[in-house]
């Protein structure tokens, strides 16, 4: 079978091509950047760079003439190709090809368009939540200017601000302690003609997990991670209260493919749903590989109709992403890096000594941009 994966900048991506390339999977990436580490792999049977849809921040407000680009590449690779399955991997591919699946010849596992959006649109998730009951931190969605000094006035900072269509990274990232940035920032978003989202900031435990559910909706797979309050790196960790949200949500949503819930866990141990990603994260899918839970590779038979149940995975591991070890040389210095990871048991994601390409790709791009800084 013949596997299409697309956004191949990315640490998830490159996990999954690693996966399934170790079990003769014929793998074939796509990206929009030419030098994706994705391309790298030795696994790679074929990549190819398709045209951008400049979706900023993956909120898709593009032109139909920039999605018709786009998808014409994609079918033309997955009859190049010969393509039996399709996986997008962000929302900025993830949206149009959900939406224009009938037009590709190929399998895509996903949800119904409409449900999917549910998920990928952030304003319709929440509101999906509170028609059903599901905990959710207060969340306010700010039409106008004078919104925006209301919710200051009931609300204390901080407060989080995010697009309610995409927008990635961590949660300090839409973390606004001034009035004064906090004000501008939404007003940045309604002038792109963008929803905001605003959410009180509960001081807590991180959890995020990633599921796989069959054609039913069953839950074949499940892996969950903690990042505790203070603490840079996630540790694999079973909860079931988040089992019995994470079940809730999808079976209502019809769900199909992977899922990424994400939570906060307040002081009482009480969680409160955050997002869904229709997609595998960063980091995740190496660290739940590494606790004996192959996320790609799950998918894969789940997708050829296998029945598979979610099994008991190795709690108490930890991970660091490749591109961290460099914030951690400039801190601390080499000899406490390595004596760091050696003490944790760290696992560096992506690091496969079979396959090091892509993290040396990674490596002579970061410290090129570091020298020519350095010289300019």
């Amino acid at each position: 079978m013949n596997v299409l994966v697309t956004n191949a900048e990315g640490f998830s991506v490159l996990g999954m091509i690693q996966s399934l390339g170790r079990k003769g999977i014929k793998l074939f990436a796509t990206s929009e950047y030419p030098s994706a580490i994705g391309f790298y792999s030795k696994y790679t049977c074929g990549f190819a760079v398709h045209s951008s849809l400049n979706y900023e921040n993956f909120n898709p407000i593009s032109t139909e003439k920039q999605e018709k680009k786009f998808l014409n590449d994609i079918k033309s690779l997955v009859e190049k190709w010969d393509i039996d399955l399709l996986i997008p991997n962000s929302e900025n591919t993830l949206i149009p090809i959900s939406k224009y699946r009938d037009c590709i010849n190929s399998s895509v596992f996903l949800p119904e368009h409409e449900n999917l959006m549910i998920i990928c649109d952030k304003v319709k998730f929440i509101n999906f939540c509170r028609k059903h009951k599901i905990s959710t931190p207060r969340t306010y969605f700010p039409k106008s200017e004078d919104d925006i000094k209301k919710i200051i006035k009931i609300e204390d900072l901080p407060l989080i601000v995010k697009p309610n269509i995409g927008g990635g990274g961590t949660r300090e990232k839409y973390l606004f302690h001034r009035p004064k940035d906090f004000i501008l920032e939404c007003k940045k978003l309604l002038k792109l003609g963008k929803k905001p989202l605003i959410q009180e900031y509960i001081e807590g435990n991180f959890y995020s997990s990633i599921l796989v559910l069959d054609e039913k909706s069953n839950i074949s797979s499940f892996f969950g991670c903690e990042l505790s309050f203070g603490k840079r790196f996630p540790i694999s960790k079973k909860n079931r209260k988040i089992i019995k949200i994470c079940k809730k949500i999808l079976r209502k949503l019809d769900w199909r493919g992977i899922a990424s819930p994400q939570f906060i866990i307040n002081d009482k141990g009480f969680p409160k749903t955050l997002e869904i990603n229709p997609r595998i994260l960063g980091g995740i899918t190496d660290l739940a590989l590494m606790c004996g839970v192959d996320i790609p590779y799950i998918l894969y038979k789940v997708f050829l109709g296998r029945k598979l149940y979610p099994k008991a995975y190795k709690e108490g591991i930890t991970y660091m992403l490749p591109h961290q070890i460099f914030y951690f040389l400039q801190q601390i210095g080499l000899k406490s890096t390595l004596s760091h990871i050696y003490k944790r048991k760290m696992t560096i994601g992506g690091m496969l000594t079979e396959d090091p390409l892509p993290i040396m790709s990674l490596y002579y791009s970061s410290m090129r941009k570091r020298l020519t800084s350095l010289f300019m």
